[in-house]
């Protein structure tokens, strides 16, 4: 078995690490914050997402530390799950990522495998190799998973695909030996360039939406023609050229991952000189169709409209609430008007009670 360095232990990072660890594997995870370094390491930490904090505790091969150096002497086997959030023009900041190269650079790191899991626009990956150009044999690699927020470690498990961008043969069987350990199935093995596996993410999340707001368009139209939504779509779901996964009426989509993927993959098109048409039609329509229910509900009537468990997906206690579909629901319904109650849990009501005021009413779970 390996030892691994993850560089980033936040929620995605640490449940990598926690996976790792659980496979066999020995792991160090890197993170600024002595508090929350402190919690991995004493096993008090607290966290909403599922398995966790019960991994955490009986987990006998993971720890965390402050020190950049630590975590280079302890593995040659680098994971970086550094944020990359939505930057200039909507497009991914990777500055954070930027500043953490430079510094290996400086360092002169040698011999090591670095492997990026975060997301990054088509390109970046080649361009971080540039960055470590006093760094002998050290390789950057592009896996990023395919996971949702409130589900990570089953989604780690359980992927239908391993998205490996190699920054060499020897690199790409490094990081498919170590995913096979995790798996708890037998996934398809994607090994690619850096660049392809980059365009493979964004591309990925870009189509999942596509059918996503399709499919509720479709239900819209049943909707207004007296036709029944479930009928229609699970009939043109049971064509194999479709599928039925992601294909049902609904709320919107939402959350940290599929809107600016979806964003990122048209600006992409854009800068190569590409029609995205295709691409940013996806975000209007979605947008659309939380207007669309909102007046569905103003049809029926009523004063007082209450809305239940509000994250940006059903039953989700992680608190983002990021493009959650009845937030904009409830929002377009106080145009109107209207008295909007959010129920939820605490912990859920002060994120919406800080972004949106005194719009709504507010009751705890």
């Amino acid at each position: 078995m390996a030892k691994i360095t993850i560089i980033g232990i936040g929620r995605l990072g640490l449940c990598a690490g926690l996976c790792f660890e659980q496979a066999g594997h020995q792991v160090l995870g890197i993170d600024i914050n002595p508090e929350y370094v402190a919690a991995i390491n004493n096993k008090t930490l607290k966290s909403f997402e599922p398995e966790v904090e019960n991994i955490l505790k009986i987990s006998k091969n993971l720890r965390a530390t402050t020190s950049l150096q630590e975590g280079l002497e302890f593995s040659d086997i680098i994971y970086i799950y550094i944020d990359t959030p939505t930057g200039v023009d909507e497009m991914y900041d990777c500055s954070k990522l930027d500043k953490l190269f430079a510094t290996l650079n400086n360092m002169k790191v040698a011999n090591k495998q670095l492997i990026i899991g975060c997301t990054v626009m088509p390109g970046y990956t080649a361009t971080a190799q540039a960055m470590l150009a006093d760094c002998p044999n050290t390789l950057f690699s592009y896996h990023p998973e395919f996971i949702a927020q409130g589900n990570i470690i089953n989604g780690l498990r359980k992927p239908d695909m391993l998205l490996i961008g190699e920054g060499s043969p020897q690199s790409g069987t490094i990081i498919e030996n170590i995913a096979l350990t995790v798996a708890h199935d037998k996934p398809r093995i994607c090994r690619m360039t850096p660049t392809e596996a980059e365009i493979c993410k964004i591309s990925t999340n870009g189509f999942i939406t596509m059918k996503v707001a399709y499919a509720n368009l479709i239900g819209d139209l049943c909707k207004k023609c007296d036709a029944n939504p479930l009928n229609v779509l699970s009939a043109i779901g049971a064509d194999s050229r479709i599928g039925s996964k992601y294909f049902s009426y609904g709320y919107s989509f939402g959350g940290p991952c599929f809107p600016r993927d979806t964003v990122a993959l048209s600006k992409v098109l854009d800068k190569t000189g590409l029609d995205s048409t295709l691409v940013t039609a996806i975000g209007d329509t979605n947008d659309a169709h939380a207007v669309f229910q909102a007046q569905e509900l103003l049809r029926q009537g009523g004063e007082i409209f209450t809305f239940e468990n509000v994250t940006y997906k059903e039953n989700c206690l992680v608190p983002i609430i990021e493009h959650s579909a009845k937030l904009k629901i409830a929002k377009e319904l106080t145009k109107h008007g209207k008295t909007v109650i959010i129920k939820d849990h605490a912990h859920i009501l002060a994120l919406v009670e800080k972004e949106f005021g005194d719009v709504f009413h507010y009751q705890s779970i």
